[in-house]
């Protein structure tokens, strides 16, 4: 699998690195990447991804980077 460089809705995140999923019942809602176009790098031309729980409604933010 190759590292997608662009935003996604739903399906399965893309991980620059070895990726690290939740524990529990998260599943994965969106991920946001460095676009050079709107000027956002994140960290080092990496990704943020959000789950959210689907009992608890809580969120969790993981970020990945080279």
């Amino acid at each position: 699998m190759t590292h997608t460089y662009e935003h996604k809705i739903g399906g399965y995140p893309s991980f620059c690195q070895s990726g690290v999923e939740p524990d529990g019942d998260y599943e994965f809602v969106f991920q946001i990447s460095s676009d050079a176009k709107i000027n956002l790098n994140v960290v080092h031309s990496g990704s943020l991804m959000f789950w959210k729980s689907r009992t608890s409604g809580d969120w969790t933010v993981y970020y990945d980077f080279y």
